[in-house]
């Protein structure tokens, strides 16, 4: 996918800063994946119903900004994986949102990619990893507003 990206970049006119990335199941690991191979690539990411393997370093995505979504009752990908990675991008101070569809099985691609907002009384509910985070409910007005070097540390685009 990044070959092709290179590939494709070299062709036409995309816009480098804003490159996004998102995938639900496999395509949600492999978002996971390829922000980790090239954090600096990025303006976002949006992974679905996909783990962070925890044996990767979570200290190279700590500057993308990210939403990721998981249903709680999904028995295909575990919701501990995003959990995971959520706590451990809290305590490093990551920008990443997270949201929980409570009682939501594994097929929630189109809740998440629909999403206007949390909707407390079915038990969706946005956690942000710092204030670093933007707050933005909408998931499309937030992927978009989002650019590959606002607010990210010199030390990991370096």
């Amino acid at each position: 996918m990044l070959e092709l990206l290179d590939e494709l970049s070299g062709e036409f006119n995309i816009d480098a800063d804003r490159v996004d990335v998102l995938g639900h199941f496999m395509g949600g690991a492999g978002t996971w994946n390829a922000i980790h191979e090239q954090p600096e690539r990025f303006a976002a990411a949006i992974p679905t119903a996909g783990g962070f393997v925890p044996w990767l370093d979570a200290r190279r995505i700590l500057d993308v900004p990210v939403w990721s979504f998981h249903g709680s009752a999904d028995s295909i990908v575990p919701v501990g994986f995003t959990r995971q990675i959520f706590a451990e991008l809290t305590s490093l101070g990551g920008n990443m949102k997270y949201t929980e569809l409570e009682g939501m099985p594994h097929n929630i691609e189109l809740t998440a990619f629909l999403y206007d907002g949390d909707d407390p009384d079915r038990g969706f509910i946005t956690q942000c990893s710092s204030d670093r985070c933007d707050r933005t409910p909408n998931v499309w007005d937030w992927l978009f507003a989002q650019n590959r070097f606002d607010g990210r540390s010199e030390d990991i685009m370096g």
